[in-house]
């Protein structure tokens, strides 16, 4: 750690003298919840307490970063850490990840950027309550986003860098070793964009390499897998956009409107469709994710905000006769319903989150499957207040006993403390 310290000490100071401006920053978070209760079906309770993040993963997230820029070229650095991630050795474990890419701008409608990144810029704009774990249950998340769910409406370039590698979740990423992505903006309004990955977990395998250099891989499956996508800004209208995400075997729409004042609405489509390329690709060998329908309102009147959405995901299938678990499987409906109104006391905000999903019957060989629909639900009030660069947060929230897939569930209580800062 203390080498790494002084790398990055070193590193800001070399740029000094290179770049025009040399930012550091970055953010952290945290959950306390100091009581948790837990009633079972037959009435047995438990009480615990714990930190965590707002996944019930490591006890703390941060995020460090460095940039370097200049008019025409730029550097980003950024160190991803997790604290305490339970993993063997004890819960003084840290999880760390570097995400590091250069950039160039040889022309004033081109930018070149090579290392690792996500990129936003067509993202949707419509997200989530960072209550929302407290609700609803993230473990039954494979279908839809919950803690990102602006990416059901439209994904972001590079969807999960740490990658997801569930093949038959529509939320599948491969993680990300090094990329390539190139931008265009022609024309005022109009961007166009290329995610390249050649080292991609999951998808390239291994066995592929050239010679002696690990790093080569076959071209036609890494542009196959390529990302691309077209955004543009209709003059107080929206924003209209569109992409090809390969690995997913997917195509998405999606329109914002932004021409009704203190309205934002976002809508987004995803149509996949079958892969039968080779059995050697494994995450789309003949499967097809679900379609997908998403839409996101935030209207903001005076003091008062609310924010909605409906995401939904149906008719996912796989026929992959060596995929036993899921073979000739038809998804049923997967609908989930989110809202969180807040209103501004002046001292603080307080808010209303109320969410809930609904997972049809899946069919086999066009027989039901059983045990594979359910239904959660969930509520909870809180209160937030900024405090400089930190906000603090804290409410009562709990998850509801539904059945779910054949079981009924238990009531959970939660106080979650939320604590976040960015810099």
């Amino acid at each position: 750690m203390k080498k790494l310290m002084a790398l990055m000490v070193v590193s800001v100071l070399t740029a000094g003298a290179v770049f025009a401006q040399v930012s550091l920053g970055g953010d952290v978070s945290s959950f306390f919840i100091p009581f948790r209760s837990t009633i079972d079906p037959d009435g047995k309770v438990k009480s615990t307490a714990a930190v965590q993040d707002s996944f019930g993963g490591p006890d703390l997230n941060t995020s460090i970063y460095i940039k370097g820029v200049s008019d025409l070229a730029g550097f980003n650095f950024t160190l991803r850490a997790a604290y305490g991630d339970g993993s063997a050795g004890g819960a003084q474990t840290v999880r760390a990840r570097p995400d590091m890419y250069v950039w160039i701008q040889p022309h004033n409608i081109l930018k070149l950027s090579f290392g690792t990144m996500t990129d936003s810029t067509l993202a949707g704009t419509v997200g989530a309550s960072n209550f929302a774990p407290y609700v609803l249950d993230p473990g039954k998340a494979d279908r839809l986003e919950l803690g990102d769910s602006q990416f059901n409406i439209f994904t972001q370039f590079n969807p999960n860098a740490e990658g997801n590698k569930d093949g038959n979740s529509n939320l599948y990423a491969p993680a990300v070793s090094a990329a390539a992505m190139i931008t265009l903006t022609p024309v005022e309004g109009l961007f166009i964009g290329a995610f390249i990955a050649p080292e991609l977990e999951g998808i390239n395998g291994t066995g592929l390499g050239s010679g002696t250099d690990g790093d080569f891989y076959d071209v036609e499956r890494i542009y196959k897998n390529l990302q691309f996508g077209v955004g543009y800004t209709i003059p107080n209208i929206g924003l209209a956009r569109a992409q090809y995400i390969g690995w997913r075997n997917v195509v998405e729409l999606a329109f914002q409107l932004t021409m009704i004042e203190n309205l934002n609405m976002d809508f987004g489509v995803k149509i996949p469709w079958m892969g039968d390329d080779s059995k050697n690709d494994a995450i789309n060998y003949k499967k097809h994710r679900d379609y997908q329908f998403s839409l996101g309102t935030d209207y903001t009147a005076g003091e008062f905000n609310f924010m909605c959405r409906v995401d939904t995901a149906f008719n996912g299938y796989n026929g992959n006769e060596g995929d036993l678990q899921y073979y000739d499987t038809l998804n049923g409906l997967d609908l989930l319903v989110y809202a969180a109104p807040s209103y501004n006391l002046g001292f603080a905000k307080a808010g209303l989150d109320l969410g809930f999903e609904y997972r049809g019957v899946d069919k086999r060989s066009g027989e039901d499957v059983e045990n594979t629909d359910g239904m959660q639900f969930g509520a909870g009030l809180w209160l937030e207040r900024a405090f400089g660069a930190g906000v603090l947060k804290g409410g009562v929230t709990g998850r509801f006993p539904l059945e779910w897939q054949g079981k009924e569930q238990n009531t959970d209580i939660f106080i979650p403390i939320m604590l976040s800062i960015s810099l």
